[in-house]
């Protein structure tokens, strides 16, 4: 006998399930069914699986930015904290965020988070440089600049020879903030 889930067990399958299969995967029998659960489980938390994808894209915008954000903002070492988002961008696994990108591709509510993701991370990149003393005029561009490079590692996945040594990734922070 399984316990009865809650509705975050159900999100938190719900972004495994997007990230191993895609949204194609996100049906409340299929998910029901891997979970050995009845499909009535799914439809105690959620009235239907519109509400549950919202939560879902909720659940990943919280975790993509909001968390990540409050994160790094704790790092008292200031110039430490462009490093340290670096790391996590380019030696995290892409895998949920290219399923979120690819959802998005055929989805317009989920294009509209996505996009809404992506001016939250910018400015908040944006913010970062300019604490640093980066100019105005630069820490856009260059945030813009940095951006783009993790979206160009989210569309090669983590199958890549194309990646950079601790020492480069640091190197190019420096170079960002210089």
């Amino acid at each position: 006998m399984v316990a009865r889930l809650s509705k975050i067990d159900w999100l938190e399958h719900g972004l495994k399930t997007l990230a191993a299969v895609g949204a194609g995967g996100l049906k409340a029998e299929a998910m029901a069914k891997t979970l050995r659960v009845s499909r009535g489980s799914f439809y105690w938390h959620f009235k239907d699986i519109g509400e549950f994808r919202a939560a879902l894209l909720d659940l990943w915008q919280e975790r993509a930015t909001r968390r990540v954000i409050e994160d790094i903002d704790r790092i008292a070492d200031r110039s430490g904290q462009l490093l340290e988002l670096l790391n996590r961008a380019f030696y995290t696994s892409t895998k949920l965020e290219s399923a979120v990108r690819a959802w998005a591709t055929q989805d317009e509510d989920v294009a509209e988070k996505v996009a809404s993701v992506d001016r939250i991370r910018v400015e908040f990149l944006v913010n970062m440089l300019a604490r640093e003393g980066v100019s105005a005029a630069s820490a856009r561009p260059r945030s813009v600049f940095l951006y783009l490079a993790y979206l160009g590692t989210i569309s090669l996945g983590n199958e890549t020879d194309l990646t950079l040594s601790p020492a480069e990734l640091e190197a190019m922070a420096a170079l960002v903030l210089n």
